[in-house]
């Protein structure tokens, strides 16, 4: 388990999240929007950037995959 921390741009909130590694990031905004506002999971496109290296990235694959590490933060377009 890890702990994110996500900034939305779109929805304008804000997601500290404790996640497995396994999870996609297309799979765990959608969940956390769902938790938040209660709305059904829409087919939009994500775009995801690490916040301090503004690198982009790839939504469909786990965070393991991406190797994505406790504390680090995000956000979403």
């Amino acid at each position: 388990m890890i702990i994110l921390y996500i900034d939305d741009v779109i929805y304008e909130a804000k997601y500290e999240v404790r996640t497995d590694t396994t999870i996609s990031f297309y799979e765990l905004i959608h969940t956390c929007r769902k938790m938040l506002f209660r709305e059904k999971n829409q087919e939009e496109q994500l775009v995801v950037y690490e916040k301090y290296s503004h690198m982009e990235c790839d939504v469909d694959v786990s965070l393991s995959t991406l190797f994505i590490q406790n504390g680090m933060s995000f956000y979403v377009l």
